[in-house]
């Protein structure tokens, strides 16, 4: 998703990508639900300058960077029930270079800045 806004990302699964399974790029009230993103290169779930986004009841597993990766003035996300673990590096990261992020009732086995 690149500069998108009140899109819908439902039941996908993205799978050994090259680097990233779902990127939302300087996109606002964009709402992914029950996707899966496995076994990608890089990231599971990207949000570069994502804001004010409802990310609800996806799972990141065994990603070979970051499961879900928050960075670069993404704001006001709102995180829910969400699923990551065995990545690389760290299982969801948010480098709070935004503000407002809300992370509820995640099951994330590692974390950085949340």
């Amino acid at each position: 998703m690149y500069s998108a806004s009140n899109d819908q990302l439902t039941n996908n699964t993205a799978t050994k990508n090259g680097n990233t399974g779902v990127t939302v790029l300087e996109s606002s009230q964009e709402t992914l639900t029950s996707n899966v993103a496995n076994n990608n290169d890089g990231y599971g779930f990207t949000f570069t300058g994502a804001s004010s986004n409802t990310v609800t009841g996806n799972n990141a597993i065994h990603n070979g960077g970051f499961g879900f990766y928050t960075w670069s003035f993404s704001q006001y996300n709102l995180f829910t029930q969400n699923r990551a673990c065995q990545s690389f590096y760290v299982d969801a990261f948010d480098d709070d270079t935004g503000a407002g992020n809300n992370y509820v009732n995640n099951s994330f086995c590692t974390t950085e800045g949340i």
